[in-house]
């Protein structure tokens, strides 16, 4: 009998001595795996690629969202320039209530991106200088492209006691303004005189005049205008009349004078007076007018477009 108290009381004892080592083992294998969780995600955010330091900036978009924004707001400033340019387009001197009128000599290769090549766009700055700043042409010893050209101007000379003359930098100042570069070839301007090139005295020298002539001009509603990439478009309402020479004036609905075009017949008077605006506008073509930057930041124009 004391043999088996004493073995119960050994089993019991040895029992409770592996309960203790396994609670010890359980608590320090906690502790082991806590530490090392801990570890491998400090170590996992110091190696992920995908996650940001501190004070880096991942990306231009995020740091600056509008930093790939285009500015498409066209300022005041520059739709006083570009309208500036409109005018010597049209040879017009008054904008009024974004109205362009009192056009004269207008050339209508405006419309065709000047197809008839660069003496057409001479033909458009020569007419913006004011015949009062002519200067008296008399001289006989000019060199011109042609021997029939100096024979027209020696006679102009000697039947008019003169003829009118414009020196190409006065129509180059104009063409560079207008169209963004200095004047490359010197043609002959076509028109109400003819103008021809003296390339001694380095100016255009008129060739007779016009005794009668119809009346015509440009009207331009200038309804908006927009920007991208440094060009600026203005969105115009184009009208035109025609008349005079015992012919009746028309006001068209376009640049050209076809029956097709017409507006409505009209009078002398009315031509002067009429005005595109909101409430006829729709009733005429309607053109962009695209307007770019030159190289030294000034705008010049580029082309023309109709848009209905």
């Amino acid at each position: 009998m004391e043999n088996e108290v004493k073995e119960e009381v050994k089993v019991e004892t040895k029992k409770k001595g592996n309960g203790l080592f396994t609670l010890f083992a359980c608590v320090m294998t906690g502790i082991i795996v806590f530490l090392a969780t801990n570890i491998g995600q400090k170590a996992s955010k110091t190696v992920d690629p995908d996650t940001p330091k501190k004070n880096e900036v991942t990306s231009n978009v995020e740091s600056n969202p509008t930093s790939n924004v285009v500015d498409t707001t066209v300022t005041d400033a520059e739709k006083t320039q570009v309208n500036e340019i409109l005018g010597l387009l049209f040879n017009s001197k008054t904008i009024d209530k974004s109205n362009l009128f009192d056009s004269a000599y207008v050339n209508f290769n405006i419309f065709k991106n000047f197809s008839e090549g660069n003496a057409s766009k001479l033909h458009v700055a020569l007419y913006n200088i004011d015949n009062k700043s002519y200067e008296k042409y008399s001289t006989k010893n000019g060199t011109f492209a042609t021997a029939e050209q100096k024979e027209n101007i020696l006679n102009s000379i000697i039947n008019n006691n003169g003829t009118d003359a414009v020196s190409i930098d006065k129509v180059n100042s104009f063409y560079k303004k207008i169209f963004g570069t200095d004047i490359t070839s010197y043609d002959v301007i076509e028109g109400c005189p003819n103008w021809y090139y003296d390339t001694t005295n380095k100016k255009y020298v008129a060739f007779l005049g016009c005794d009668f002539y119809n009346t015509s001009g440009v009207y331009a509603y200038l309804d908006s205008y927009t920007k991208n990439n440094d060009k600026v478009v203005v969105s115009a309402y184009i009208g035109s009349y025609y008349g005079g020479m015992g012919k009746p004036y028309y006001i068209y609905k376009d640049n050209d004078n076809v029956a097709a075009n017409q507006y409505k017949q009209s009078t002398q008077t009315e031509i002067k007076t009429f005005r595109i605006d909101e409430t006829n506008k729709t009733s005429f073509a309607k053109y962009n007018f695209t307007f770019a930057k030159n190289a030294e930041g000034n705008y010049y124009f580029e082309s023309v477009a109709k848009a209905n």
